[in-house]
């Protein structure tokens, strides 16, 4: 590569952990130490960031050491956002969430166990989007992306949903299906809802600080999800990390997966 074409990506690269680094801690000033970058590159890079209108640049209290005290930077929640859908078997929610993790607006919908097929899935999804819709339009809020967390086997290379044994799905390619109920351009993403909780944990919650982590999450099935490394394990195929089963009565019901 040459140094022509690794400057912009250097530069693309610097910036995304520059706002990796606000986003993890919050409002900060010491990201010269954060990140290994150069005070003068830190500058060019929070200048940048702010016209884009991803952070705010605050003047910093002295703390009584020599010199000009840092700015605190910290990300901007007012009008970026994204959206975040989740599909359960007995309820759909959705939501807008902030660059810094913080929920704006969320809206639950109730439903019954003859509604989880895929029609009438998307049906529900777009009931609650038109609400929130009213949302966004209110308050001007840009969307730059869509996440959406189905509690089945998801291929990671394109997002279908190879197998959802709960919901009754077989490769069902989940955000083709939700697009044309987002704007043309927005990006939409979907995911096993336990990889997605692990990847949360460790970002915001009870991860924070470990790099390594094995999230369960149980609801009317059980998924599996690893971080290492800080990262998502998810294999292959994407479906690393699952929980798998084994027959306590060989005479008992079947499960909706066969076994």
């Amino acid at each position: 590569m040459s140094s022509a074409s690794r400057t912009p990506h250097l530069r693309r690269s610097n910036l995304a952990l520059v706002l990796d680094q606000v986003r993890r801690r919050g409002p900060c000033s010491r990201l010269v130490r954060a990140t290994g970058l150069t005070r003068s590159a830190i500058a060019g890079l929070v200048a940048e960031l702010q016209g884009l209108g991803l952070v705010i640049e605050e003047p910093s209290e002295s703390d009584g050491r020599p010199g000009r005290p840092s700015p605190i930077v910290r990300i901007d929640d007012r009008s970026i956002g994204a959206l975040a859908i989740e599909i359960f078997i007995d309820e759909i929610g959705a939501g807008i969430v902030a660059l810094d993790g913080s929920v704006v607006r969320s809206v639950r919908l109730a439903r019954t166990r003859d509604r989880v097929n895929i029609d009438a899935t998307v049906a529900d999804v777009a009931t609650l989007l038109d609400e929130l819709a009213e949302h966004t339009r209110r308050d001007e809020c840009h969307l730059i992306g869509c996440g959406v967390s189905v509690p089945g086997l998801v291929r990671d290379i394109d997002g279908l949903v190879i197998a959802a044994p709960n919901l009754g799905w077989i490769d069902v390619a989940l955000g083709e299906a939700l697009a044309p109920f987002l704007d043309g351009d927005l990006p939409i993403s979907v995911g096993n809802d336990a990889d997605l909780g692990a990847l949360a944990e460790s970002r915001f919650g009870a991860g924070v600080g470990s790099g390594q982590m094995h999230f369960v999450s149980g609801e009317v099935g059980v998924g599996g999800g690893l971080v290492a490394a800080g990262r998502p394990i998810v294999g292959t195929h994407g479906f690393a990390g699952e929980i798998g089963h084994f027959p306590v009565n060989p005479d008992g019901q079947r499960c909706r997966c066969g076994s």
